[in-house]
This record gives C-alpha cells, sequence and structure tokens, in this order.
C-alpha cells in the first residue's frame, strides 16, 4: 500500500505485504494518519481480516496485527473436547471509519453456501470493546459509508436481487431504501453536510457517477469523470 503527495507528486510505500498477501480498500480516518485497509495473508485463503496503519513516519514496512471483529466462536464448557478442528473463515471488508475516529464500519461474511455468500454490516468500536450486526438480509451487502453525523450508514446489497442502494439508523438498525432501480447502484459516499449522496451507477448504459438528493430521493448523472467504464469508489470532502 502507497501514499501519494498531492503537491509534490512523490509517492511513498506505507506497508510492505507478504509475497502471497493481498492489501486492500484502504480507508483514510478523520484524523488524517490512521488507515484502516482489509488485509489477506494468503491468496489462496478466504480468511480476511482489518488492519490498521499510521501514516506518519516511519511507517515503511510495518503494519498492526488484524483488528478481529465481529462473531468469536469458542468452546462452551462441559462439551467433549473435539476430536478435529474445523477452520471458520473469517472475512471482513470494506472498512469505513465514523466521523470521529472511534468507530467503524465493515462487511463480514456470514456464510458461504452452494456459490452463495451472505454478508452483513457491522459496526464496532476500533478499541474492540464492542462490535454490533447492524443488517440481517440473507443477502451481500457491501461497501458502507457513514452520515457525517453518525447516526446512519449508507451501503449497496443484492436484497432485491439487484444492487440497490439503503441505509440503516445505527441507534434503532431500521433499514430504510434509498435507490432502488433495474441497473446496479454501488458505493454510496455522503456529502459533507450529508445532504446528498454519490454512487456508482449503470443505469445510463455505462458505469458512471450519480448525486442523490435526499430530500427530494431525486438522482442527477455527473459527467464526465474520466473512462466512464471503469468509474469507481467516488470519495467527497
Amino acid at each position: 500500500m502507497w501514499a501519494l503527495a498531492l503537491d509534490s507528486g512523490e509517492p511513498r510505500r506505507v506497508t510492505q505485504a507478504a509475497e502471497h498477501s493481498l492489501y486492500l480498500e484502504p480507508s483514510l480516518g478523520p484524523d488524517g494518519h490512521s488507515v484502516l485497509f482489509a488485509r489477506r495473508a494468503e491468496r489462496t485463503r478466504d480468511d480476511t481480516n482489518i488492519a490498521l496503519v499510521d501514516l506518519r513516519p516511519p511507517t515503511e514496512s510495518k503494519s498492526s496485527d488484524d483488528l478481529v471483529f465481529g462473531p468469536a466462536w469458542r468452546w462452551m464448557e462441559g462439551c467433549a473436547t473435539p476430536t478435529r478442528t474445523i477452520e471458520m473463515v473469517s472475512a471482513q471488508f470494506f472498512p469505513a471509519w465514523g466521523p470521529q475516529g472511534e468507530r467503524i464500519a465493515y462487511t463480514h461474511v456470514h456464510s458461504r453456501w452452494a456459490g452463495r455468500v451472505v454478508a452483513e454490516i457491522w459496526e464496532a468500536r476500533v478499541d474492540h470493546s464492542e462490535a454490533r450486526q447492524l443488517t440481517l438480509l440473507d443477502s451481500l451487502s457491501v461497501e458502507p459509508a457513514w452520515s457525517p453525523d453518525g447516526r446512519e450508514i449508507a451501503f449497496s446489497s443484492k436484497k432485491g436481487g439487484q444492487f440497490d442502494l439503503y441505509a440503516v439508523d445505527v441507534a434503532t438498525r431500521e433499514l430504510q431504501p434509498l435507490v432502488e432501480h433495474p441497473a446496479a447502484d454501488t458505493d454510496p459516499v455522503y456529502s459533507p453536510d450529508g445532504g446528498e449522496i454519490a454512487f456508482v451507477s449503470t443505469r445510463s448504459g455505462e458505469s458512471s457517477i450519480w448525486i442523490l438528493t435526499r430530500k427530494t430521493g431525486k438522482a442527477r448523472e455527473l459527467r464526465p469523470f474520466g473512462d466512464p467504464r471503469r468509474c469507481a469508489s467516488p470519495d467527497w470532502r
């Protein structure tokens, strides 16, 4: 993983991945130097956890241990000693910082069965003191993004058969549809004032950025933004 200085254009190595590992989906925190990312130790395995690295020197080739969130598995007292071990898939993706830098949202893969993946949205404290499941959609829910006030999290989900956008209330877990369309709608991100949400959609026949106005529920397309066939992962500062 690398960091690029916008003033000088000079890249700087932040982490040094092992030979068969993958570092994905960096998310810069509100403090400007803490970065969450998804780390897979082996490309041939499904185990993916969230890790944390500090951009302030010295950082080269150095990162933290994995931050383990979500459900934990353990043996209950009184149960027979197992005769064999079963490897549980631990897969967590798309880390996103809360506005205060104390909480994060992420996607946790709950199961894989007969080629079907079930993933839900979770939120947790970075200090490991709490982790909560926010959605129960029995679907593939990914790409969480916090609202500026920290009250809700927008995400994309295949709940209706194709990717649409939803928001979940962090306190009550109440679900609200944001965008429902036959095309794929993904990658939501809030405007700084929370009044709009940028997202990626294929509804115009190609992948492009759209803006949803929360008050009216209407969306408009923004063009052009480079190669529309490769439009993904917008940010809003």
